[in-house]
């Protein structure tokens, strides 16, 4: 264009188009004498406001004409494969390098994230037109990873400049499943809003660590619709026991919900369901120390209810001992010790730690190839000598007729610098400890079981323990124990005691008979 006017306004573009543009001065007027040209320089026109109902699934490789994506210097957002949930697309957004970034891989700080390190932000943006609704309510599908910590991937939603909830981080490094996010937008009805899907990450796949190997988060399906059953929010738990807890939540508007819970990550439809006009609900039959996550949503009246919301989790608290068999742990606790499991606070040496690789370990758990496993880190101790004790809660093995075998998994390094580790049990509790089995390098460098049959080592008050010992001074090689169980097998052979009791009666019914047997001759 031939123009005299700077700045120039220029008009006929595609909403949400990235341009490139160049300019040149023309002496003459007529084009007989010009400059050289000066550019590329690009500029990216707004996404055009949506109303409702929006839905975007990137199936057509592309944000569409309402999603405007942004990124900043130490970040980068896209659409590739291997960020679908469902279909061949979706959005994957992460950092770049550690340059600008400030916080440590588990110590990173929200604040951190959201303000010291801006330049490693990229965002979604939407601009709403609600002003028809009288509800609101976002859903998308996420799925984070870390490189080195979790504290260096962090996802938000963020309206009209404001955070709605909390910021989340992916619980494992490259293993958490998709979830569908279901968010309550209702104050925001009637209005015009701008909604903004925002990651903060350090790293991409290129200079983090492990598979993928950067700090990602990926984005597939947002849905923004105005529900004519409004969803609840804000699920709380209260009043928990070993047995039993109160639900409550915040209603989308309704006094009817429906409920389903189950163990963590059960699938929905599988659950127990409970039909309730009662906020909180109270849920019983509980086995203590065990992780339950649940749904909740409003029935607004006979084939008209909310989405659900959820999943929202608590863990029991321990029962004063296990009764209930068969019991087992696979230590898939998200890096955090198992439920009711200690790390004895009175030894001397380090905890056992809860990992899914290491490297002078083993490189994955039994359970999955993928999940968490308990490692005996033998170096990070600056003494030698030092026992690493891993308590299982107490177990009630007391039943007359029951017999129990408990059996695990183990990984022992080959290095012969390393000290045994010790399977220990005690039938008091804690006072007094007897060796079951000891693991003294014969078998290193893979998974194999241990099973041990328990006989008559029988108690209200058993608890059985893992015993390392450190060996500071040495390039040790590490151990873990995985997939701990305990289980009834059969019915015990008669006890001595017992075997007692059965040879005098029948000694007795011997004399009765022999003396019956005389008075008759």
């Amino acid at each position: 264009n031939d123009v005299t006017a700077n700045p120039y306004t220029w008009s006929g573009g595609s909403a949400n188009t990235t341009y490139d543009w160049y300019v040149r001065s023309d002496c003459d007027q007529d084009n007989s004498g010009t400059s050289a040209w000066v550019g590329p320089s690009t500029f990216t026109t707004t996404a055009t406001p949506t109303t409702i109902p929006f839905t975007q699934d990137f199936e057509g490789n592309s944000f569409g004409t309402h999603i405007s994506p942004l990124s900043g210097d130490q970040s980068d957002i896209f659409i590739n494969t291997a960020s679908a949930n469902a279909g061949t697309y979706g959005v994957q957004m992460e950092g770049k390098t550690s340059t600008g970034w400030s916080g440590g891989a588990t110590s990173t700080t929200e604040t951190q994230a959201w303000n010291d390190n801006a330049s490693h932000i990229s965002s979604m943006n939407i601009v709403v037109d609600a002003t028809a609704a009288t509800a609101v309510l976002l859903s998308f599908d996420l799925k984070q990873t870390y490189s080195y910590g979790v504290n260096y991937s962090w996802f938000r939603i963020v309206v009209n400049g404001t955070q709605i909830g909390s910021s989340y981080n992916p619980s494992s490094q490259n293993g958490d499943a998709f979830q569908t996010l279901m968010i309550d937008l209702n104050a925001y009805a009637g209005t015009t809003f701008t909604l903004s899907l925002q990651h903060s990450g350090k790293y991409n796949n290129a200079n983090g660590s492990g598979t993928p190997g950067g700090d990602n988060a990926y984005v597939d399906n947002i849905s923004i619709t105005a529900p004519s059953c409004p969803i609840p929010s804000t699920q709380v738990e209260t009043n928990v026991t070993a047995t039993s807890v109160d639900l409550g939540w915040t209603t989308g508007g309704s006094s009817d919900w429906e409920i389903e819970y189950g163990e963590l990550g059960f699938s929905q439809g599988s659950g127990t369901t409970i039909f309730t006009s009662s906020n909180p609900q109270n849920v019983t039959g509980l086995t203590g120390g065990t992780t339950y996550s649940w749904y909740v949503r409003d029935i607004c009246g006979a084939g008209d209810t909310s989405d659900w919301i959820g999943p929202h989790s608590f863990t029991t608290d321990c029962p004063a001992k296990v009764t209930t068999f068969p019991y087992t742990t696979d230590f898939e606790n998200a890096g955090s010790i198992a439920n009711c499991w200690t790390n004895d606070p009175t030894d001397a040496g380090g905890d056992w730690e809860f990992t899914q690789s290491n490297s002078r370990g083993s490189s994955s758990d039994h359970t999955s190839g993928s999940g968490y496993y308990a490692l005996l880190n033998d170096f990070s101790v600056t003494t030698s000598n030092s026992p690493f004790n891993l308590l299982t809660p107490i177990f009630d093995l007391s039943t007359h007729n029951k017999w129990y075998k408990v059996s695990y998994w183990a990984w022992i390094g080959p290095d012969g610098a390393s000290n045994p580790i010790y399977f220990e049990v005690s039938l008091d509790g804690g006072t007094t400890w007897e060796t079951l089995y000891t693991h003294d390098h014969s078998t290193t460098g893979s998974w194999f079981n241990v099973s041990i049959d328990l006989g008559f080592k029988k108690s209200d008050n058993v608890v059985f323990r893992f015993k390392g010992v450190s060996v500071w001074g040495y390039n040790t090689d590490n151990s873990g124990i995985d997939d701990f169980t305990i289980e009834e097998t059969q019915a015990p052979p008669v006890p001595l005691s017992d075997w007692a009791i059965y040879i005098g009666i029948f000694f007795i019914l011997l004399f009765m008979v022999v003396a019956y047997k005389r008075r008759l001759a």
